[in-house]
């Protein structure tokens, strides 16, 4: 599961949200951290989220072995992390529509980064 989590994160520099869980089924505590490697050592990697995607890993024997009380707060958990994600993604494209409309209000730059703009005389 690690090294499928960690497939889908390469090239992406993007805050997402992890959900672990320690402890064995039955008595699994669910976690949710903003990056891979804040995943302490030996935890068990659930899902990741990245603005609306969801990366799921619950495979049939865990399933089986999780009690309804872990199956439920692990749901939970993740409808927690899909929400702070959406959140986070509103404040994303809000801020890059600012940033749009504020470049767009300054107008086209005449002037190229690093040029030395000279006048005669």
């Amino acid at each position: 599961m690690a090294d499928f989590c960690l497939f889908v994160l390469i090239g992406r520099r993007k805050i997402v949200q992890v959900i672990y869980a320690t402890g064995e089924p039955g008595y699994l505590e669910f976690a949710i951290v903003d990056q891979r490697r804040a995943v302490p050592a030996g935890a068990r990697v659930f899902a990741i989220c990245n603005g609306d995607r969801v990366v799921s890993e619950l495979d049939e024997r865990l399933f089986a072995a999780m009690s309804d009380v872990d199956y439920y707060d692990y749901m939970a958990v993740l409808r927690q992390a899909l929400e702070r994600e959406k959140s986070r993604l509103r404040e994303r494209n809000a801020a890059s529509m600012v940033r749009r409309f504020l470049n767009w209000l300054s107008g086209p730059s005449t002037v190229k980064k690093g040029a030395i703009h000279q006048t005669g005389g």
